[in-house]
């Protein structure tokens, strides 16, 4: 599993544009749908954020097809299934990919897809996959082999990268929508590891990777942590050399969270790997720099129940920090099975109508 914040959706959208004032209404509608199918996961990785498991009362396809009209209606246009591992409710997933299949034939603009670890991926389920077509697929990598296995365990290195091959031997065009998700921390934070990692990846066919920082949290093992210095220098030389390892159609996103890391955020600027004098914004509401083919990403404020919304589950709604925590249920806003998502929006956010 990837922490869902730190997800591509697809990544920087080609319609970009100054961040002017007449585009940042964006920031205040539900564009950005992130949802657990379960709660569930075949693997206990060292730096997993939400490192337990809640596997009862899970919504049905129905139910989530209901959710996912009412979100439709208020103007969201990026769904991403986070969780924990979709691949171990394959036809729940299926079934909502294809719900969004049917819904992008209606609305070009609408963007879905998958976070996973790609290790339960067979034949079946690639072909599956591949008639669904959805926009993105984040797989998670951590590193060069050796690293990756010290944080996810032994083999799912070669399994993760052996069903990457497949896909992209089977669907090239599928492969194509495939971000690598690599969450930086101590044991990967060395810029030859990562232009390792994509150098393999790159023969694979895969042409985009994604970079979020470690967030410490409760359920976090081991000495995994990394400083805000260090992320800043990271970024730094990816911004010098991330251009030598991406494809030039490809993208190389340097990511961070306003909720759980706002002081990196700041420093970013202060360090002028941010400038505020020259943000751009995509008609998805994503706030960046862009350097070529790399982008660092800018939140200017919260997002959590105004652009950026969060389904467990079981139905609850809050923000991506919120299922950190055992006690989910009593940090969420309300619950779609009880209250409608307008509603409690609302409640959550003044400012919607």
């Amino acid at each position: 599993m990837a922490l869902g914040f730190s997800g591509s959706n697809g990544g920087i959208s080609k319609d970009q544009d100054n961040a002017s004032l007449n585009r940042l209404d964006l920031l205040n509608r539900p564009m950005e749908i992130s949802y657990f199918v379960n709660n569930v996961c075949n693997l206990s990785c060292s730096h997993c954020y939400v490192g337990y498991e809640e596997p009862k009362n899970s919504l049905s396809v129905e139910e989530w097809k209901g959710v996912f009209d009412g979100c439709l209606d208020l103007g969201a246009l990026t769904f991403g299934n986070v969780g924990k591992e979709p691949l171990l409710s394959w036809s729940k997933t299926k079934a909502l990919l294809d719900f969004f299949a049917l819904k992008r034939k209606q609305n070009p603009r609408i963007r879905f897809g998958l976070v996973t670890n790609a290790i339960l991926f067979d034949d079946k389920k690639i072909e599956e996959l591949a008639e669904s077509s959805p926009t993105y697929m984040d797989i998670s990598l951590d590193g060069t082999e050796e690293v990756h296995d010290s944080i996810r365990g032994k083999g799912n290195y070669q399994a993760t990268l052996g069903n990457i091959r497949k896909i992209s031997e089977r669907f090239p065009e599928l492969a194509e929508k495939i971000f690598i998700s690599y969450t930086l921390m101590q044991p990967n934070k060395d810029i030859g590891i990562i232009k390792g990692l994509i150098d393999e990846i790159r023969a694979s066919g895969v042409r985009n990777i994604l970079i979020s920082p470690y967030v410490k949290s409760i359920n976090g093992r081991g000495t995994l942590g990394i400083t805000n210095q260090e992320v800043v220098e990271a970024y730094k030389k990816l911004i010098e050399v991330g251009n030598e390892f991406v494809r030039k159609d490809g993208q190389l996103l340097l990511k961070s969270d306003y909720e759980t890391q706002k002081p990196l955020i700041d420093l970013l600027v202060k360090e002028g790997v941010i400038d505020l004098s020259r943000l751009l914004i995509d008609d998805y509401g994503t706030i960046f720099n862009r350097y070529e083919n790399v982008f660092v990403n800018y939140i200017p404020l919260p997002e959590t129940m105004t652009r950026a919304i969060r389904f467990s589950h079981d139905g609850f709604v809050g923000g991506c920090y919120d299922m950190f925590f055992t006690d989910y249920q009593s940090r969420a806003r309300g619950n779609v099975r009880t209250t409608n998502l307008k509603d409690i929006l609302k409640e959550s956010n003044p400012l919607q109508n």
